[in-house]
C-alpha cells in the first residue's frame, strides 16, 4: 500500500496516510524491570517527576517537569525544560535535540533507548527461541527461522561474529522436527587437503595416513541438520564437491567408487553476504544459487541497543548466581559501547565485572569509557564513507549546511517510501544518520514548517 506525507494543520505535524503504520518510541533500560515503552504519536509529551506529566518518572533526580518531547516534521526533539541534572543524549548533555533511531537517551537515573518500530509492538526483552534471548529485532529473526524450518529449504544466516548464528541453526533444527542430530562444522580450520575427506569421508587406504574409515560430516548428520560454518573459507574445489552433493543428495566419500544417498539439511552461516563473495571470488556462484534458499541476517548488538543492559544482566548472573545491581551512567555506557564482537564481547565483560565487584553492584562507568575510546580510535583511523556536508562560515559544527534541493529531495523520497526515513535515505546512497542531520537542519531552518 503506497501512502504520502501530508501536513495537518497543526503546525509542524506531519503524518502518513494510506501506510501500514511505524510509530517512534522510548524503550526504557533502566531502571530494571524497565518502565514501559512509550509509544510517541502527535503533540507534545511532557517527562517529569510530576504526576501531571504523560511520562512520570518517579525519582529525586528528576525534576517535577524535566523534559518535553515533540514532533516536528517527520523529526522528534528532545528539550530540557531547565531541569536540575540535565538530559543527556548518547552521554552528552544537551538542551534540546533532534533524535535519530538507535540514541541513548537519560533523564535523571532514567535511561531509554529510541526506536522506530511497528506501532505496539513488542519491543521486551525475552527467550525469542530455546535458548536464544533478544529483542525485537531478534524475535523477527526467531519468526523467519521457524518459516523455514517447515522445509527442506537450504538456509544461509548472515551476521558477525557473536550475533548468534549457531544458536539460531540450532533452532531451526529443533523446531525442524528432523530424527537425526545437528552437527556443526567450522569450514575455517580445515586445510585443503583434509577438508574433502572431513567432509565426504573417506575409505580405509584412500590416502597416506587413512588408517580407518571415516563416515566424514555429511554421512554423520544424516537425517539431521549440517551448519556449514564460515562456508566462505572452504576451497573452491571442495565447493564444487559440496554443490554436487546437495544436488544429487548422494555423497561419494574418497577412495569409493558408489555413492551414498543423504538425507540432511544444511544450513550455512557467514560473517559477509554470500553475494559479496561470489564477486570476490570466494565463493561459487552455483553453490551460492544452490545454498541461498532463504537468507536471514542476524542483527548486531550496535543495532540493539535497547535489550543491551538487561542481556548484560543476564550473562553476569549467569557467572555469579545473582543479578547485579547497575547505577543509571553504567547502564547508560552499556548502550553506548559498539560491542563489535557482540554477545562474546559483552560476556566477557561480564565476566570481568563479575571479577571486580563482589558486592555485585556496578556504579563506574570508566571502564565502558575506555572501551568506547578505544573503538573511536579505531574509527578514527578508517576514512569516512559519509563524509560530513560543507561548513558555512559562522555556524556551529552541529547547523551543518545543505543545500534546499538536496533537503527537498529527501521529504520527496519520504513520501515515496511510506514516511521510513531508512528507505528514504537508502533511496538517495544516503546514510540513515545523515539523513536525520539533514530533517534536523531543514527542521531549524524552517523549510518543513
Amino acid at each position: 500500500m503506497t501512502g504520502a506525507l501530508i501536513q495537518t494543520t497543526q503546525q509542524d505535524s506531519w503524518k502518513l496516510t494510506g501506510a501500514a503504520e511505524s510509530l517512534a518510541a522510548l524503550r526504557w533500560v533502566f531502571p530494571l524491570p524497565p518502565l514501559p515503552t512509550v509509544w510517541l504519536e502527535e503533540g507534545q509529551i511532557s517527562l517529569g517527576r510530576d504526576p501531571q506529566c504523560e511520562v512520570v518518572l518517579d525519582s529525586g533526580r528528576v525534576s517535577r517537569r524535566h523534559a518535553q518531547l515533540s514532533r516536528s516534521g517527520p523529526l522528534w526533539l528532545l528539550k530540557d525544560l531547565d531541569s536540575k541534572n540535565g538530559v543527556s543524549v548518547n552521554g552528552r548533555r544537551v538542551q534540546s535535540a533532534a533524535l535519530s533511531p538507535g540514541d541513548v537517551i537519560r533523564i535523571g537515573d532514567f535511561v531509554a533507548v529510541f526506536l522506530e518500530a511497528p506501532r505496539h509492538s513488542d519491543l521486551s526483552f525475552a527467550e525469542v527461541a530455546p535458548g536464544i534471548f533478544g529483542g525485537a529485532a531478534h524475535r523477527g529473526v526467531a519468526e523467519e527461522a521457524r518459516r523455514a524450518a517447515a522445509s527442506n529449504i537450504c538456509v544461509v544466516l548472515e551476521g558477525a561474529t557473536g550475533t548468534g548464528k549457531e544458536r539460531f541453526a540450532e533452532a531451526i533444527h529443533v523446531w525442524s522436527g528432523r530424527g537425526g542430530r545437528f552437527l556443526g562444522v567450522n569450514c575455517a580450520v580445515y586445510s585443503k587437503a583434509v577438508a574433502a575427506g572431513e567432509l565426504f569421508g573417506y575409505r580405509k587406504g584412500a590416502f597416506t595416513g587413512a588408517e580407518q574409515a571415516s563416515a566424514g560430516h555429511l554421512r554423520a548428520a544424516q537425517h539431521g541438520t549440517l551448519l556449514l560454518d564460515e562456508l566462505i573459507e572452504l576451497p573452491l574445489d571442495v565447493q564444487a564437491m559440496l554443490l554436487r552433493a546437495i544436488e544429487t543428495r548422494e555423497v561419494l566419500p574418497l577412495g569409493e567408487t558408489h555413492a551414498t544417498p543423504i538425507d540432511v539439511r544444511f544450513i550455512s552461516a557467514c560473517q559477509v553476504s554470500l553475494a559479496s563473495a561470489v564477486q570476490d571470488g570466494r565463493v561459487r556462484a552455483d553453490l551460492r544459487a544452490r545454498l541461498e534458499g532463504v537468507v536471514i541476517r542476524l542483527p548486531s548488538l550496535s543495532e540493539c541497543k535497547e535489550i543491551v543492559a538487561e542481556l548484560f544482566c543476564q550473562l553476569f548472573e549467569r557467572k555469579t548466581g545473582k543479578a547485579p545491581r547497575l547505577s543509571a551512567s553504567f547502564a547508560e555506557q552499556l548502550c553506548l559501547c559498539d560491542w563489535p564482537l557482540n554477545v562474546r564481547e559483552l560476556d566477557t565483560f561480564a565476566q570481568r565485572s563479575a571479577l571486580s565487584s563482589a558486592s555485585g553492584y556496578l556504579h563506574d562507568a570508566e571502564p565502558l569509557r575506555a572501551l568506547r575510546a578505544e573503538a573511536g580510535r579505531r574509527e578514527s583511523s578508517v576514512p569516512s564513507e559519509d563524509p560530513a556536508p560543507p561548513r558555512v562560515p559562522g555556524r556551529k559544527a552541529s547547523e551543518a549546511f545543505y543545500a534546499e534541493q538536496d533537503l527537498r529531495k529527501l521529504v520527496a523520497a519520504l513520501a515515496e517510501c511510506n514516511g521510513n526515513v531508512s528507505k528514504a535515505a537508502a533511496s538517495l546512497a544516503l546514510s540513515r544518520q545523515r539523513a536525520y542531520r539533514m530533517l534536523e537542519a531543514a527542521t531549524r531552518a524552517g523549510l518543513l514548517d
